[in-house]
């Protein structure tokens, strides 16, 4: 009894860590990003939202429109006028098909 009541504590712990860092984290840190830009409000974004987007958007769609330099970097994407896109459950998809192995192609 007591060796399932460690497992579901480990279980629950891993799961609740994979929750905050695959979905909870990036959603608050970067919380209305994308409506500040459009509503010309770049400096009431703050700092740690830069980094958060730049860390998350790694390997993420990217419109053929934005400019090749300002791709991963979110103030030139501002700077440029790019567009941005942050899909949550877009990332959330990239993660487990990167680590548990690409989606048959039937």
């Amino acid at each position: 009894m007591k060796s399932s009541m460690v497992k579901y504590k480990i279980f629950t712990l891993l799961a609740l860590s994979i929750l905050l860092y695959w979905f909870v984290a990036p959603a608050v840190l970067t919380h209305n990003v994308v409506e500040l830009v459009k509503a010309g409000k770049e400096d009431r974004i703050p700092d740690i939202s830069y980094g958060v987007w730049n860390y998350y958007q790694k390997g993420q769609y990217v419109s053929p429109n934005t400019p090749k330099d300002a791709v991963g970097d979110l103030k030139k994407m501002i700077e440029e006028d790019a567009d941005l896109v942050w899909s949550l459950h877009q990332y959330g998809m990239w993660v487990m098909v990167r680590h548990f192995g690409k989606a048959s192609q039937n």
